[in-house]
């Protein structure tokens, strides 16, 4: 089997067949990044806040790529995992 289709194949959960896609993390990336998208559509807020907005829009799409990446390595095993972690820390280091 791929190592593609591993992530994706679906698990029997208590109330049937589940995918493994991130779950209600999805809802939380909504709505931590719709502040961000929010600002960069209308650039709300205070003139002397504009530069440290700027600079924080993307630090929640930067946190959930890395969560997604370790939740990818908790599952993986051997190089893979180590793949995964090292893509993990690779948005933390921006």
């Amino acid at each position: 089997m791929s190592v593609f289709r591993r992530g994706w194949e679906p698990r029997l959960s208590t109330q049937g067949y589940e995918t493994s896609f991130g779950g209600g993390w999805w809802l939380l990336l909504l709505v931590v990044g719709a502040l961000p998208l929010s600002w960069l559509a209308w650039r709300w807020g205070a003139p002397s806040w504009q530069l440290l907005l700027n600079d924080l829009c993307y630090v929640p799409v930067f946190l959930y790529v890395s969560l997604l990446c370790f939740l990818r390595a908790s599952r993986s095993t051997g190089r893979s995992r180590r793949a995964w972690t090292w893509m993990a820390l690779a948005p933390l280091s921006f």
